[in-house]
């Protein structure tokens, strides 16, 4: 990271440790009281996982806080921070052969709450590209790609097979309409425990069909 004062821009300073290289992914936020919070995506345990700091004026850099549990493989963090300077992260997570969105809360006595994992629609699809936002009413809006791959299997080994033995579309998968990735920008909100889309708690949840991934924002 980097700052600029008045005085102009200062040296570089380091947010990750050597020891989880590589470091990506990276995402910042200022709260009300101009402290500095940054997640990012860093290697542990010979898998990635999410990483968090938080960086004042009054005492420069705090300790750097694992936020993902050692069970997936995690990616594409991101935060928001509420009035109160508490935060909330989201990213997704490679489990059980899926990528799954998951939610953590960190509240202003940096205790950091239960993981949420946000419910899906389908039991194939992938939750990624996540971007969330806390409204004044403190229910955070969460808005992500929800992506389906016929055919697309996990991170298991590769088999390898005599090209001869293939099928045109084996070859070929673009030529299969059922090869074709689907994608729906999903948007839902949490208040307390619950998801929705609207002020009903019972109310379905907000779809938006796109014909490829959109790397949604919300504000």
């Amino acid at each position: 990271a980097r700052r600029r004062t008045a005085g102009g821009w200062q040296e570089e300073e380091a947010v990750s440790a050597p020891s989880l290289a590589p470091a990506f992914n990276q995402e910042a936020e200022l709260d009300v009281s101009g402290n500095l919070h940054v997640v990012f995506q860093g290697g542990a345990d010979g898998r990635f996982a999410v990483f968090y700091r938080t960086w004042s004026a009054h005492s420069g850099w705090g300790p750097t806080e694992r936020v993902s549990q050692p069970v997936g493989n995690d990616w594409d963090p991101t935060l928001a921070v509420d009035a109160e300077g508490a935060v909330w992260v989201a990213w997704s997570s490679y489990r059980d052969g899926r990528y799954r969105l998951i939610l953590r809360h960190r509240d202003p006595a940096a205790r950091w709450a239960d993981e949420i994992e946000v419910p899906m629609n389908q039991d194939t699809a992938y939750a990624v590209h996540p971007s969330i936002a806390v409204a004044h009413s403190g229910a955070l809006w969460v808005a992500y790609d929800e992506v389906r791959i016929p055919r697309h299997g996990g991170s298991g080994n590769t088999a390898y097979r005599p090209a001869a033995s293939l099928s045109l579309e084996e070859k070929s998968p673009i030529l299969g309409p059922a090869a074709v990735m689907t994608c729906v920008v999903r948007v839902v909100v949490l208040r307390g425990r619950t998801f929705s889309d609207s002020d009903s708690p019972n109310s379905p949840v907000l779809t938006r069909p796109t014909g490829s991934a959109t790397l949604p924002k919300i504000c």
